[in-house]
């Protein structure tokens, strides 16, 4: 008897984390695709410098911590390339392993004084895609939501101020 009632207390578990998950998974698919932070996290890009890096995508794609470029004379990772959705929707192959690229990327500073990469534009092949607004930097992506219970509008990153 003892047996049985473990057997149904497990299940019952399961049932109750798999609800959770369902439940919860328009909140936890707006985090990110593994390329990095969130793809509505905020950088404040406004004292920013932009920098171009051209050169062969070394490795890229989910859960890589960004799309990391050799340009011929250092490695450099550059972060929020995008949702792969965001890329899809404009009809441009995101860049992947060997791809020649170049990026204008705001090398922002944060609040623990290290810099970082974040992509502005991306070229790859023929393609060009604007990743950022110029003025507030926010992603071009952003507030467009895929339908998804008012989209990205509860982003509630700031990455400058972590």
């Amino acid at each position: 008897m003892k047996k049985r009632s473990d057997v149904f207390a497990l299940a019952m578990a399961m049932i109750v984390v798999a609800a959770a998950a369902y439940y919860h998974a328009d909140a936890w698919a707006w985090r990110g695709n593994g390329q990095g932070p969130a793809p509505c996290m905020l950088y404040d890009t406004s004292n920013s410098e932009v920098v171009t890096v051209t050169g062969v995508v070394k490795r890229s794609g989910p859960g890589t911590g960004g799309m990391v470029v050799d340009d011929g004379t250092q490695v450099v990772t550059v972060y929020g390339i995008g949702p792969v959705w965001y890329w899809r929707s404009l009809g441009i192959a995101r860049p992947g392993i060997g791809d020649k690229v170049t990026v204008e990327a705001y090398s922002v500073e944060l609040s623990n004084g290290s810099y970082r990469l974040i992509a502005k534009a991306v070229t790859v092949g023929q393609g060009y895609i604007e990743l950022r607004d110029g003025v507030s930097g926010r992603p071009a992506w952003w507030m467009q939501g895929r339908g998804r219970k008012g989209g990205l509008s509860g982003c509630p990153y700031n990455m400058n101020r972590r």
